[in-house]
């Protein structure tokens, strides 16, 4: 049985911006779960970090805050 892998693009260490790419261990492709975005003191937008769009099979967004979907039109 392959390993679940869950990589961390944003919002580990802060509210707002979360974002997990979710993966089997034996394969770049994967479900992008959220994909949010926050904003600096400036007001300038801070984005999750990027996976490439042929890797990600399916989005699942858990519900709909700029936190967790504002990153999404990226892809």
């Amino acid at each position: 049985m392959a390993k679940i892998v869950l990589e961390v693009l944003g919002g580990g260490r802060e509210v707002g911006r979360l974002s997990v790419f979710v993966r089997p261990g034996n394969s770049e492709k994967g479900i992008l779960l959220d994909c949010g975005i926050n904003f600096n003191e400036q007001g300038n937008p801070q984005l999750p970090l990027y996976v490439s769009p042929k890797n990600i099979k399916a989005a699942v967004l858990t519900h709909a805050h700029l936190d967790h979907t504002g990153g999404l039109p990226l892809y």
